[in-house]
């Protein structure tokens, strides 16, 4: 199966944008990014440090990667793989009945909770960035389809924060007692 290069180039885009962010705030904020690997409590105490800095040097790999249509397939490999380790770590915290710890996924909202919606999250995401793994396509790229692929972008960020949006609410709303 092939992906059509101004699907491939729409979603490597849209990915590459959230990496370089997250990337870029999980660096802004590294003791407390550390922290937030350290309260997942899936690595050594000795190893979190290495581990935050390894995970924001593959964010900002794997954005990079993206850009590029040469490094696309593996870097969007990389960005499934990341994905669903972070879902993987979601889960295994909520399996182990602890939701109160910092997701560390959101853009400057310390003390968001884990929610299983964060899991489906990760998950809907690996899948958009292992379809990149396949072969692309060959065609020309014309000028709606680069418009077609911004559009396409900017759509996906907006969504992006929406859901953001509604996952802190819901959050706020248990941590409040409104929800059960």
């Amino acid at each position: 199966m092939q992906i059509d290069p101004a699907i491939s180039l729409a979603l490597s885009v849209s990915l590459a944008a959230l990496f370089a962010a997250t990337a870029t705030h999980k660096a802004r904020g590294f003791a407390e990014f550390a922290g937030i690997v350290r309260d997942y409590r899936i690595a050594p105490q000795g190893v979190v440090a290495p581990l935050a800095a390894m995970i924001i040097l593959a964010e900002a790999a794997i954005a990079a990667g993206l850009l590029t249509p040469s490094t696309r397939a593996g870097a969007g490999l990389g960005a499934g793989l990341l994905l669903l380790a972070y879902g993987g770590a979601i889960a295994f915290n909520l399996a182990r009945g602890r939701r109160d710890i910092d997701c560390g996924c959101s853009f400057g909202g310390a003390g968001e909770r884990l929610t299983s919606a964060l899991v489906v999250r990760n998950l809907a995401l690996a899948v958009l960035a292992l379809a990149l793994a396949a072969p692309t396509g060959e065609r020309a790229l014309g000028a709606l389809d680069y418009s077609s692929a911004a559009l396409f972008a900017l759509t996906a960020a907006a969504l992006y924060a929406v859901f953001e949006r509604l996952r802190a609410n819901q959050a706020r709303f248990y941590a409040a007692g409104h929800v059960r």
